[in-house]
């Protein structure tokens, strides 16, 4: 910081480094690492965690999106296309016999890797991959015909992510959004949280999970949901 003013913000994750703040100042930073340490300066971020960087300095826009891991993912499960929606409200995930066998599919695999989108740049799936999410100790065929709905899904929209614009809030100011069902869980009457934060345009944390109590009301559903953040 300078004059109480941040000039550039590092992040540091395992052996990798990131600077962000002014070219002249960046440029710097790395050549005086540099000096005592071995650094290699890869330029702009691009990729970094499957993730793809695209910035758009005219407009002011950064958009962090995985395109290319949901098209794959789509591609190794044979998905082409899918609904316009993740989880239609129609599909009943607690449809079947509870003597039916477990479905013989790479289930686990397959949640564990939409649960990875939906932490890292789809928010939009977080809700649906939680639900299918409950049952990876014993899944069933309707659970994986779920999970693949959701796929087919991201396949459509492997296109999007999250966007930071400039100018669209004043300063660095957060919008919290927070909601919550009732009851919406038959076998033990428990609702569903959910809520993100917002900065920049874009969002920065974000959250979908079964809350620990049983509530009476729907104003008793949605205090669980204020101070998670």
């Amino acid at each position: 910081m300078e004059d109480g003013c941040v000039i550039m913000i590092i992040v540091v994750h395992v052996d990798d480094i990131f600077a962000v703040g002014q070219k002249e100042r960046c440029d710097k930073f790395g050549s005086d690492l540099n000096e005592m340490v071995p650094v290699k300066n890869l330029g702009e971020l691009r990729w970094y965690s499957a993730c793809f960087y695209q910035r758009d300095l005219e407009r002011g826009l950064l958009r962090i999106s995985q395109q290319r891991f949901a098209e794959e993912l789509a591609a190794e499960y044979g998905v082409e296309w899918g609904k316009s929606v993740p989880l239609p409200v129609s599909v009943k995930l607690t449809d079947f016999d509870e003597n039916e066998a477990c479905a013989d599919v790479p289930f686990r695999e397959l949640a564990g890797s939409l649960m990875w989108l939906a932490t890292l740049t789809r928010p939009d799936i977080a809700n649906a991959v939680r639900a299918v999410g409950r049952y990876c100790a014993s899944p069933k065929m309707v659970l994986w015909k779920a999970a693949l709905g959701i796929l087919g899904y991201v396949r459509r929209t492997s296109w999007m992510g999250i966007t930071f614009e400039r100018g669209v809030v004043t300063g660095m100011s957060m919008q919290v959004f927070v909601d919550a069902d009732y009851a919406s869980k038959a076998a033990d009457r428990r609702s569903v949280s959910g809520g993100l934060v917002m900065c920049g345009g874009g969002c920065v944390t974000w959250f979908s999970r079964t809350q620990k109590c049983i509530t009476l009301s729907t104003t008793e559903a949605g205090m669980p949901c204020i101070p998670v953040f």
